[in-house]
């Protein structure tokens, strides 16, 4: 499986590719990646992007099926109530008032992609986010649609 990279950069990072877009949020609506917004307030502006080089296609295709993986609204729901720290499958389907079994297989999804990981504790599993770029993407979707 390829990693996500260095989370400790912004967006979604791909190693030993430098990253193309910073964003001072909000962001506006999205515009064709050729336009420089960089001389507007409150916008995002694109770093050089006639310098990037390509994506392997093994990365855009391993970032496609993480970011399909989390197009669900429960799963995203899922990876927002573990921001706060792990949680077992039963404090899960609470708060999420979903069947253990619903909850259970979205989990599953998101472990075979990377995206939280579970520590057992005898029978018990306590679910985690492994990766922080779900972290970085639930923050997109807050600051670009909170009111």
């Amino acid at each position: 499986m390829i990693g996500w990279g260095n989370m400790s950069q912004a967006n979604i990072p791909v190693p030993g590719l430098p990253l193309p877009l910073v964003h001072h949020y909000p962001l506006p609506p999205p515009l064709p990646l050729f336009f420089s917004l960089a001389s507007r307030p409150n916008t995002f502006k694109l770093l050089n992007m006639s310098k990037a080089r390509p994506l392997d296609p093994k990365i855009l295709r391993h970032c496609a099926g993480a970011l399909r993986t989390l197009s669900h609204p429960d799963r995203l729901r899922i990876v927002e109530a573990l921001e706060k720290g792990p949680l077992e499958v039963t404090e899960l389907t609470t708060r999420l008032r979903r069947p253990q079994a619903t909850v259970s297989q979205h989990l599953m999804r998101l472990r075979a992609h990377g995206l939280v990981a579970a520590e057992r504790e005898g029978r018990v599993a306590r679910y985690r986010v492994a990766h922080a770029g779900c972290l970085t993407i639930l923050g997109c979707i807050r600051s670009h649609f909170a009111k």
